[in-house]
């Protein structure tokens, strides 16, 4: 979608402007690393991604995990890989927005 069209259907009820709004809430990474976990049915992988976030009360990193269902097309994935994964802008179904780039190293037999 264009940034005019943005404006046209979601921003005229609003106070705040796109401009405004892409500033106080950053678009989210489009990658991601990491390992499948479950192959859930045909063409879908639960992957899981982890990171660190810093705690600044706690003076601590803490590590942040996350499943994401992700579209597996040619459904070459196993249980086990390191995938990449890439945001696609829209859902592929109700609980994918994810797709997986590429496989960055396989799981050994």
């Amino acid at each position: 979608r264009t940034v005019a069209a943005l404006e046209r259907n979601c921003w005229s009820n609003t106070s705040l402007s796109l401009s405004a709004y892409l500033l106080a809430f950053p678009a989210m990474p489009k990658f991601f690393f990491g390992k499948v976990v479950k192959k859930s049915s045909a063409k879908t992988v639960k992957v899981l991604i982890e990171q660190f976030v810093f705690n600044k009360r706690a003076q601590r990193r803490l590590k942040v995990s996350t499943n994401l269902l992700t579209h597996d097309p040619e459904e070459r994935c196993n249980v086990g890989d390191f995938v990449k994964v890439r945001h696609t802008g829209q859902n592929v179904s109700k609980r994918k927005a994810h797709i997986i780039d590429k496989i960055v190293r396989a799981q050994e037999q």
